[in-house]
């Protein structure tokens, strides 16, 4: 909890910022889910996931939920491996950016970890 109100002074004193949380931190997401989050217009907030996209499973944003109130911007990052090395993990950022302008508007990000021939998520 005090980690996200340090990433929201962070984000609210001056230019607008990046702020990065670790969704795979138990206190983060917590927090995110009882609490939420406000971005600041023309701010972004940078998440982050453990993946592994070998398995067959990725993360999937849910845009119908944005409603067009923000924009997402979608990252893999595997982790080092020696070379030939397969099934190394990685992460997953999802960058949400608040628009400059127009409206304050309130939505939802929701991301799943699910396989794309699989109509459910785990």
């Amino acid at each position: 909890a005090e980690k996200l109100k340090r990433a929201k002074q962070k984000q609210t004193k001056g230019k607008p910022r990046t702020v990065v949380l670790d969704l795979d931190n138990k206190s983060t997401l917590a927090s995110l889910q009882n609490a939420g989050l406000k971005v600041k217009q023309g701010s972004s907030v940078r998440v982050s996931v453990a993946s592994n996209p070998t398995t067959g499973y990725t993360w999937i944003h849910d845009a119908e939920l944005a409603n067009s109130t923000y924009t997402v911007e979608q990252e893999y990052v595997q982790d080092p491996a020696p070379p030939m090395y397969t099934g190394v993990g990685g992460t997953a950022y999802f960058t949400i950016t608040a628009p400059e302008d127009g409206p304050i508007r309130t939505s939802t990000f929701r991301i799943e970890e699910k396989r794309s021939w699989e109509n459910y998520s785990i």
